[in-house]
């Protein structure tokens, strides 16, 4: 039983709450310290989650590609399926420069039926600290689905300076619309979260090969 779906539909934009979840949801870089390096270095994945009328799951890991690599995939949404946790269909709807809509469909436990989705997404560039950044925010499109709520972003940058690894972020919030016990959704949270940055690392070696 994989859970962490319900919470983590990626593809992605956002929007609809109050103040508060707002200010979160802006995209931001990690908070890497001198006892999270060592940890990411090795190849570990930082995650946090939160269990709430609106779900938050965050995962933080190092990629050994290229922003434009990891990028290729997070904007490949017909192959979603491929590697993000429990997508069970996806599919690009429409692209216009930096702007996006990607349909999905989430797998869900039984009894509960799958979350189906359409999220806008919008892609943005801008130098920090003299290096280049690249976010992705997505937001759910009002009735498109079974959610009652759901956005995120991603931030991507250069793991200390080099540009052949990327350091990545992923902040989910998620309102499924229906109940799940919150011990469930913690544990699907913990046990799935670090699964997408797993699954992008296998995407990325697929593409090469």
């Amino acid at each position: 039983m994989r859970v962490l779906a319900l919470l983590l539909v990626s593809l992605v934009s956002f929007l609809t709450l109050g103040a508060d979840a707002h200010a979160s949801a802006t995209p931001a870089p990690p908070r890497v310290g001198e006892a999270e390096a060592p940890r990411l270095e090795a190849g570990e994945k930082l995650v946090y989650a939160t269990v709430d009328n609106l779900n938050r799951g965050e995962v933080i890991g190092v990629v050994d590609a290229t922003m434009d690599e990891v990028l290729a995939v997070l904007r490949d949404y017909d192959n979603y399926r491929r590697w993000y946790p429990d997508q069970r269909a996806s599919a690009l709807l429409w692209r216009r420069d930096s702007n996006a809509r990607a349909r999905g469909e989430i797998r869900m436990p039984v009894p509960f039926p799958n979350r189906h989705f359409e999220i806008d997404v919008t892609q943005e560039s801008r130098t920090v600290d003299g290096q280049r950044v690249v976010t992705v925010r997505w937001q759910y499109v009002e009735d498109s689905g079974n959610f009652r709520e759901m956005y995120g972003f991603w931030w991507l940058q250069p793991w200390q300076g080099d540009t052949s690894r990327t350091l990545c972020r992923y902040v989910l919030y998620a309102d499924l619309g229906v109940w799940l016990p919150a011990f469930v959704i913690r544990w699907a949270q913990r046990r799935m979260l670090p699964g997408i940055i797993d699954g992008i690392r296998a995407e990325v070696v697929l593409r090469r090969s």
